[in-house]
Order: C-alpha cells, then structure tokens, then sequence
C-alpha cells in the first residue's frame, strides 16, 4: 500500500520525458529519453511518470527493462556505409554528438491512486515528465520494514533495504551466486543483523555449516565472542550410545534391511545393560563378532560399516557440543567449521547429525527458534544424486518453517543443488550468475523472476544483488552494505596472504 503520492512541485527534477515509439506508449509498455547524458538510471530501477489529466493528478509506476543509445545520423546502414568507405565520418559532417540520446524502456507496474496501486488500463501521455521514484513510494511498494533487518541500499534513491525478519527468513532464503560475487560478504552482513538485534526485537540462534572456515572471524571480534560459539571439526564427536540403527542406515545408506535389523538387536541390548551407559563402535564391532547365530556375509558387512566409521574418527562415548545447551540461550551463533575435515563423508555425516538433532529439539520446542546457514549447499543438498545431509536438508526445506526452523542456502551453481530444497525456499537473494545453465535453472525455479531479470545476472558488480520471493513484494536491485565490524583476517588479498605465510616461517 502507497501512503502518500508523489507530489510534483518542481518539473526541473524530472530525468525524462515520455515519447511515442513504435508500440509505445502502451499499457505494457512506455519510452522515455533521458533529460541529458548527465542523468544516470539503471536496467530494474523504480521511476514514476507524472501528469495532469483534466486537473486531475496522476501518477503511474514504471520499472526500466532495458535501456539504449540512439543517434539519428547512424540509422541508416547505407550513408554510414558511404561515409565511411570514403574515410570521413559523419562527425566531420553532420553534428552527431548533438543528436545522441538515451532511450529508455519502461514496463507500467501500476497506478498510485490515493493509497493503493492499482492495475494500469490506460497509458500514459507522450510528453509526460517522468522522475525518480522517491523513498516513500520505494519503501511501501518494495514493503519494506522501519525496524527490519539492514542489508543495503537502492543504488539510485540510495533507500535503505530494511527487510522484514519473517518475511525473509521463515519460509528460507537461498543466496545464489558465483564464487567472488559476495555471498559470504552478503551472509555475514545477514548475521550480523541477527546478531545486534535486541530482546525487544525477538532474537533467534544462528547455526552455520561452515566447509571453508569463512565464518571464523565471528569468534575473533569483541562485539560477537561472547555470542558465538566456533566448533572445530576435529573436536567434534557424536555420541554413539544416542544413535538407533536407522541413524547408522543414514550415515551408510548401502546396509541391507536384514544388516540394519540385528544391528538394531544389538543396539538394543546394550541399552538394556545398566553396566552400559556409555559405549563406542568398538564395543559393538566386538558384540558383532561374538554374535555367532549372525550369517558370516551380514557379520562381515557390518564390521566393516562400523570400522569404516570409526576411522572417521567422530564417534565417541559423548557429544561434543551437547547443541541443546549451546543454543539454550537466544541470540547465539554456532560456527561448525568442516575445514579441517579433507573427505566429503566426514563432512556430511557431522551436517546430518547436528541438522537432525537441532530439528528434533525444535520439534519439541526445546531451543529458541532457529537460522541453520549452509555454505556451498550444493556439495550437501546436491540435485541427481544421493548424498549423507540430503534426505534432513529436505526436510528441514519442507517442514522446517511449522517449527520456526529456517534455511539459509548458499551456493554458487544453482543447477547442481536440490530441486526440492530449492523451491521451498520462498525468498532468493541473487547476485551475478555467468554460467547458462544456472541462469536458466533460477528462471524456472525462482518465483517472481521474469527475463529481464535473467538478462541483468551477469552484469551485475561485486556486491550487487536483487532480491526476490516471499521478502519484498517486487523484485528489488539493491547494494549490500558494508560490514559493521571487519574480523582480522576480513577479505584477506593473495599478496596479504603471501606476505603473512612468510612472516609465520620466521
């Protein structure tokens, strides 16, 4: 809803006006030159063309799709061709530089009509001037929130992208992008959002599945160490006593049924023992091989699952964290960083384990609602193919938002990452994307997106992104903002990197 129009006192301000084109103008389509070459716009950005009909006011929304140079004295091939070929150009001749404008295309959105935007049936006037959309019209048409979460900015009106927590994050987000674009820039800006928000303002915990260690400057900070927690992977273990035979069917998909069910026998009878309380895969890789009524072929089988996993060198006799005492507390931030983990196995395995478990405890509402952001979302959650942390990342993706546990994905080839997981995510937050294939996968699987969109994808700059989906009610290009606070080692240069390697050799 539009609560106030924009009033027009001073036609100066205008950056153009509207002409007749060859289809335009229409009600799906309007032309306008730009007022000089000084005027800078932008493909996606918000103007307004304003008119007076029967000395009635009228304001209509437009969106600029595409945006071109015309020079009259270059429409014809043939006296270009000419001029040319005799090596004079037509500047020597003809006063081109004065004759060369820019031409905008625009799509109607709409009609601001008191306090709504209603659907254009009739087109604007040629001659009619068209400005800049201002902050109030930007703020209430993209809706966005006063006290939402900071992001960025508009790159023209330079309005703040103030997005509305819920919006945003309860039905997941996914941020997609190729690799140097911002992602992780984009996601740590996000976190930090969550992280200064106050208890007035509803807190929530904030879980990232980290295989880079990019997150590791949280812990370094003075205004986010006593918030967060960082979990190094060699220091994490699971606790075997806590798993089923199920649990063990998911971190080893290829056990048989009959392999799973007196794995399942045995499990059970040690739950039974009150001497065993705690116990590790050697104990049960032991009761294995004393199970003599156990054919040799599923014997055998299950040893080596189990001696498999124990060379992960993940399961213990205890948890490490025990995650419902770590994320008790609200406004917490857990950093599992997967790093120092080399094998794509170790990895999945410790992903499953704490997705599953945050989701259980949530399902029970043990744990503050929660924000669980997973870096390169394709290696776990991979569309084609199985994978350890895929079965629980669709799930979360599909049920996590009836118990206030989101999704954020982040991944730089779109096409490589679960369908399912992504559509679920409601809102996309998109930044420069090169390759075809990942452009035409986001087409068909972002909600909101038309071609015009598709086509600015790989134009945009480091740091530029558009947001779409369930966040903003319109498409919106916006600048993500710099960070508030810079880790140590933020945004580090090879050379940095280099000179520091040889300072630590000393």
């Amino acid at each position: 809803m539009i609560k106030m129009l924009f009033k027009i006192k001073d036609t100066s301000l205008a950056i153009g006006t509207v002409i007749t084109g060859k289809d335009s103008p229409s009600t799906q389509k309007v032309e306008f030159v730009l007022r000089n070459e000084h005027v800078k716009t932008f493909r996606g950005e918000l103007v307004i063309v304003h008119e007076m009909i029967h000395d009635k006011e009228r304001v209509t929304l437009l969106q600029i799709t595409e945006i071109q140079k015309v020079n009259m004295y270059y429409q014809s091939v043939d006296s270009a061709r000419i001029y040319e070929n005799a090596h004079r150009g037509f500047e020597s001749v003809f006063p081109t530089d004065q004759w060369e404008y820019v031409l905008c295309i625009g799509k109607p959105l709409g009609e601001l009509v008191q306090t709504e935007l209603r659907r254009v049936t009739f087109p604007v006037s040629p001659g009619a001037k068209v400005y800049r959309a201002n902050e109030n019209i930007l703020k209430n048409f993209l809706g966005f929130d006063e006290h939402g979460l900071y992001l960025g900015h508009t790159p023209t009106a330079n309005v703040p992208v103030k997005v509305n927590l819920d919006r945003l994050l309860r039905k997941h987000l996914a941020i997609l992008a190729i690799s140097g674009a911002g992602k992780s820039h984009t996601a740590s800006v996000l976190l930090e959002e969550l992280l200064f928000r106050k208890a007035s303002d509803g807190r929530i915990n904030i879980v990232v599945i980290d295989p880079h260690g990019e997150y590791r400057g949280f812990s370094e900070v003075e205004e986010f160490k006593a918030q967060t927690t960082l979990v190094d992977a060699a220091e994490f273990s699971i606790a075997v006593k806590n798993l089923s035979a199920w649990d063990f069917l998911t971190f080893k998909p290829d056990m048989s049924p009959v392999q799973t069910r007196e794995l399942d026998k045995i499990i059970q009878e040690f739950k039974k023992k009150e001497d065993m309380h705690y116990y590790g895969l050697i104990d049960l890789i032991k009761a294995i091989e004393t199970k003599k009524e156990l054919k040799a072929s599923t014997r055998d089988a299950l040893i080596g699952w189990l001696e498999n996993l124990n060379r992960s060198r993940i399961f213990s006799l205890q948890d490490h964290p025990d995650l419902e005492e770590a994320l008790k507390q609200q406004g917490r931030l857990i950093i599992f960083d997967l790093s120092s983990r080399y094998d794509s196995q170790s990895k999945e395995i410790i992903t499953t384990y704490v997705l599953k478990q945050i989701f259980k405890l949530r399902r029970k509402d043990a744990i503050p609602p929660v924000l669980i952001v997973v870096e390169e979302a394709h290696q776990f959650c991979p569309e084609g193919r199985s994978s350890i942390s895929k079965g629980i990342i669709e799930t979360i993706a599909r049920e996590g938002r009836k118990f206030f546990t989101s999704l954020c994905l982040i991944s730089q080839r779109p096409v490589n990452l679960s369908v399912t997981a992504l559509s679920q995510c409601n809102t996309h937050l998109i930044m420069r994307i090169r390759n075809p294939y990942d452009i035409d996968y986001i087409g068909r699987t972002s909600e909101g997106i038309d071609k015009m969109i598709l086509r600015s994808l790989p134009d945009l700059d480091v740091g530029e992104g558009i947001l779409v989906g369930n966040a903003v009610n319109y498409p919106t290009f916006f600048k993500v903002r710099e960070r508030r606070v810079k880790p140590p080692r933020f945004e580090m240069t090879l050379e940095e990197a280099a000179k520091q390697f040889e300072e630590n050799k000393r």
